[in-house]
């Protein structure tokens, strides 16, 4: 409601509200209703997530100049008129605000900037404190989509927000590279003020890291220079070695898997559109395949180093725990076994010889060419099609342990989990008969002198001590 209300009030006509509702559960859909009929409110079935979701509304929008705007944000008076002075410029196609937390702490958004290695995002400004400091408009890397306005004619050159970076992240930002490489600047506007609660849209940590990682690898892809791919291979390859939690490892070979496969999409969209990168040099194709490949593997082993320094060496209650280093050298034979497939996919012609003295060589030659007179034609290709097949199957076959492989980092990373509860909850479990044992001692005192009660006291403040201190 503090939202609809705040745009509701902005001194600027004419301009629409239309509210799409992502399948929400809460009572969104009565809130926005009760603004009618100066709010429109369309209904998805399904959450669509961001970039969909936003689709369905700029597909039924009227307006030259189209501005997303989150539920969670608040604008201040004039936030309006100041995007639609700043897209009078008609070298301008997006414009971003300046977004601010509503607990008075600061800035939340001045622009933002793409790590030119790795396309990690980051908010200039984030967490300071407003002097001032970032009242120039400037034209940073791109803008939040939490308050994005766009003009028509350039959203219609991108074809909408690509819903591919689903659920979301990093839509936002492939749309200002895309209208950036289509000619039009990309502004921050300092004069266009909003409050963004900044309310979460993914259930937990893994999911979010999950989705941000397989969408800023796809961005990348789609974005980045030969020269560009070779830095990000090498700072990806920094940042595996020196990450500590097991979630992020997870998110990252997920996400250098899903790229992996969806490459060859990716490479046909970059030859087809001019707002990409770019149409791939020859051998960069093979080369990001086995880039990621190979940092998918990192990730992996990475993750069961940490995964075996954190699992207890000692036994659990009956059995002992799974090793990792099984694990990883199951992994290793069956990579080696499919290596092997892959060098024996490729059918060879077999030399005839033949055992006769002195004879067997012309004998042998004789029959090559009777073969290759009369059944060459007919074998040869017989020959290319099953090894077009073999390979096909090697591949596939890879690939199925691949995603085997990032199965066994999961349960390997849920184990070790498992086996720290299990520790916490024994020492919780020891800590109680403590108490228990000390409490049945009190009890036996009393019944056995009254005149005991300052002593089982003592006892009882003894042993809480005790056990505060054990528990930390």
């Amino acid at each position: 409601m503090p939202c609809l209300t705040a745009l509701l009030s902005q001194a600027y006509a004419p301009f629409e509200v239309i509210v799409v509702d992502n399948a929400s559960t809460d009572a969104s859909v009565v809130i926005a209703q009760s603004f009618a009929p100066r709010v429109c409110v369309i209904r998805n079935e399904y959450n669509l997530g961001f970039a969909a979701g936003n689709n369905v509304g700029l597909k039924v929008a009227d307006g030259d100049i189209v501005i997303l705007l989150n539920q969670d944000t608040v604008v201040q008076p004039g936030w309006l008129g100041a995007i639609i002075d700043t897209l009078a410029d008609s070298t301008v196609g997006i414009v971003g605000c300046k977004a601010l937390y509503p607990d008075g702490r600061g800035f939340q958004h001045a622009g933002g900037i793409v790590d030119p290695d790795c396309a990690f995002t980051r908010h200039i400004g984030w967490d300071e404190e407003d002097h001032g400091q970032y009242d120039a408009s400037s034209e940073p890397d791109y803008v939040t989509g939490a308050a994005f306005a766009i003009h028509r004619h350039v959203l219609q050159k991108l074809s909408g927000l690509d819903e591919r970076f689903h659920p979301a992240f990093f839509e936002e930002v492939d749309c200002c590279y895309r209208a950036r490489r289509a000619g039009f600047r990309v502004v921050y506007q300092p004069r266009a003020v909003l409050y963004h609660h900044e309310t979460a849209s993914l259930p937990n940590d893994l999911q979010r890291g999950l989705t941000y990682h397989r969408n800023r690898i796809r961005f990348l892809l789609r974005h980045w220079s030969t020269q560009q791919f070779q830095s990000f291979a090498n700072a990806e390859s920094q940042g595996i070695q020196t990450d500590l939690l097991p979630d992020d490892l997870v998110a990252r070979a997920h996400a250098y898997l899903e790229n992996m496969l969806a490459l060859p999409i990716i490479a046909s969209q970059r030859r087809a559109d001019a707002t990409l990168g770019g149409a791939l040099v020859q051998g960069e194709f093979r080369w990001l395949v086995e880039t990621l490949q190979s940092l998918r593997q990192q990730a992996h082993a990475r993750l069961l180093t940490l995964t075996s320094e954190q699992v207890p060496s000692t036994e659990i209650e009956r059995g002992a725990e799974p090793s990792t280093n099984l694990v990883a050298q199951g992994e290793d034979d069956v990579q080696s076994f499919i290596r092997e497939l892959q060098n024996r996919a490729i059918l060879q012609e077999p030399r005839l010889r033949s055992n006769v003295p002195v004879l067997g060589r012309l004998i042998g030659g004789f029959r090559s060419f009777w073969i290759s007179l009369v059944g060459r034609h007919y074998v040869v290709p017989i020959l290319n099609q099953q090894s077009a097949f073999n390979a096909k199957m090697a591949e596939s076959l890879r690939l199925q342990t691949d995603a085997h492989a990032y199965q066994v980092a999961m349960l390997c990373q849920e184990i070790a989990r498992l086996h720290q509860t299990q520790a916490d909850l024994r020492q919780g479990i020891a800590t109680l008969k403590q108490q228990i044992d000390a409490t049945e001692r009190i009890q036996r005192i009393l019944r056995a002198d009254e005149a005991a009660i300052p002593q089982a006291l003592q006892m009882l403040a003894e042993s809480l001590q005790g056990s505060k201190e054990r528990l930390g």
